[in-house]
């Protein structure tokens, strides 16, 4: 005789769970955890290249990483609006990080676009993002991105500016010192970040400035170099968002510390 086991049905009396207010979500914005982290900690080291021989890794501390990401919003303000939308399309390397806290500190949109998207899949994400620029790299795994670019770019009208990473310094050099940064909101949209496209086309992510960077009032300014005890009214993102959109065996460039 065939035997079923018997399970206790349980009964469902709650489906929510209360919010912990107890450690409050500060509003604030990704360039003014960076801030806030730079007026703490100047000169502890923010940033790392990741490069595989260790004496050639670039440093900088939050004062450094500040500083130079204010350059970097002042120099897109010279080619983007706040509000704008610039594309991102490389693989890791410290510039990306710049870029990323400049466009926030310029109140730019950043889109992250995968460095291996094929001819087809980055016209798509240009388009639906509505990308006014593209910041990228020459080339990425012996294939020449912006040989890939040109070849969509008449399909792009709303494509106005292209910037490679590796005239990276020149581009810096454009702002001018006495630019005035806009006033950046929390609830301005920081970055739109697509999906993997694997069940049809990707999908664009609009976050805003908490999504990226959900700072808590007892949070650490470094979740991994900050002395026990420390802490702060911010935390800076540990987050370099290319290891996101990298191939998994790909090689980090660079990390925040």
């Amino acid at each position: 005789m065939a035997s079923t086991l018997q399970r206790p049905h349980a009964n469902l009396t709650t489906s929510y769970w209360r919010a912990d207010n107890s450690d409050p979500v500060l509003e604030t914005t990704v360039g003014g955890i960076l801030r806030d982290a730079a007026a703490a900690y100047p000169d502890w080291v923010a940033l790392i290249e990741g490069t595989p021989d260790p004496a050639t890794r670039r440093r900088w501390t939050y004062a450094e990483l500040l500083t130079e990401a204010e350059r970097v919003a002042r120099a897109l303000l010279v080619c983007f609006a706040p509000g704008e939308h610039l594309a991102v399309w490389a693989p890791n390397l410290p510039e990306w990080e710049l870029l990323e806290f400049g466009a926030a500190l310029a109140g730019v949109v950043l889109v992250t676009v995968n460095p291996t998207l094929r001819e087809s899949e980055l016209a798509y994400v240009l388009h639906q993002s509505r990308a006014a620029g593209i910041f990228f790299a020459p080339d990425y795994r012996g294939r020449h991105l912006l040989n890939t670019l040109e070849s969509v770019r008449a399909g792009l009208p709303e494509l106005r500016e292209t910037l490679l990473f590796s005239e990276w310094d020149q581009f810096v050099a454009s702002g001018s010192p006495t630019q005035v940064l806009p006033v950046v909101a929390p609830d301005d949209m920081a970055q739109i970040q697509y999906t993997s496209g694997t069940t049809g086309f990707p999908k664009g992510a609009m976050l805003h400035h908490p999504a990226c960077c959900p700072a808590r009032a007892s949070s650490p300014v470094s979740r991994c170099s900050t002395p026990a005890g420390a802490s702060s009214a911010s935390s800076v993102p540990c987050m370099p968002m290319p290891d996101i959109f990298s191939p998994p065996d790909s090689r980090p460039a660079s990390s925040l510390t």
